[in-house]
């Protein structure tokens, strides 16, 4: 009887011994994952802070106003363009503007009464006739 006693203890030592191991194997490869997970994290940092900098390099005032002179060929604003809103003239009443159609190009799926109610006259500032 204690030899069937020894011999399950020993074989469940062994079998504890054995789950352990691999216990142990298991956490090593995941502290081996964990570790390239922070690596990996630490260089995309880096490159966040690089693409930062380089973001705040490229949006100068100074640089993208020398680009936008380049480029754009603008000039700087003057006085006599801006005008008060009581200069800006209104369109007397029962001036007609016409609307023009749409080409076939634009939309081939367009009716007649479409076309046709696009081509009216549209009466500003006052009833239609």
């Amino acid at each position: 009887m204690t030899r069937v006693a020894a011999i399950l203890f020993f074989l469940t030592a062994v079998s504890a011994a054995l789950f352990l191991f691999h216990i142990k194997q298991e956490v090593r490869e995941m502290e081996e994952e964990l570790g390239i997970a922070h690596r990996n994290i630490l260089r995309h940092q880096e490159a966040i802070q690089v693409l930062r900098t380089e973001w705040s390099y490229l949006n100068r005032p100074a640089r993208i106003a020398e680009l936008a002179e380049r480029h754009l060929a603008m000039q700087p604003l003057v006085a006599r363009q801006f005008v008060g809103f009581e200069e800006i003239p209104y369109r007397p009443a029962g001036t007609t503007v016409a609307v023009p159609a749409p080409s076939p190009a634009q939309s081939g799926t367009q009716t007649a009464a479409t076309l046709t109610a696009a081509a009216q006259t549209v009466r500003v500032g006052g009833a239609a006739p």
